[in-house]
């Protein structure tokens, strides 16, 4: 599905997270009170995690192979 999104012209990097879902402003109370996340600096670790370059947020060759998707293999860099 994150291939599909990059063949059809949307760049993974432009995604943001509405400031609510991302802490921002912290809640005034309850259990997460004053807490925001660092979304930036997770972000390239979820990708790196899911097999997805850290950088691009474009799945790699590997993680193409490892899924059977071999037909898609270096369509990922055409797009990136």
């Amino acid at each position: 599905r994150q291939l599909f999104g990059v063949m059809q012209g949307i760049d993974p990097r432009s995604a943001r997270l509405h400031d609510r879902a991302a802490g921002a402003p912290p809640l005034a109370s309850g259990h997460n009170k004053g807490i925001t996340l660092k979304v930036d600096g997770m972000i390239p670790r979820y990708w790196k995690a899911w097999g997805w370059d850290e950088g691009t947020g474009v799945p790699t060759q590997e993680t193409l192979r490892e899924l059977g998707l071999d037909s898609l293999v270096g369509k990922e860099a055409a797009h990136a």
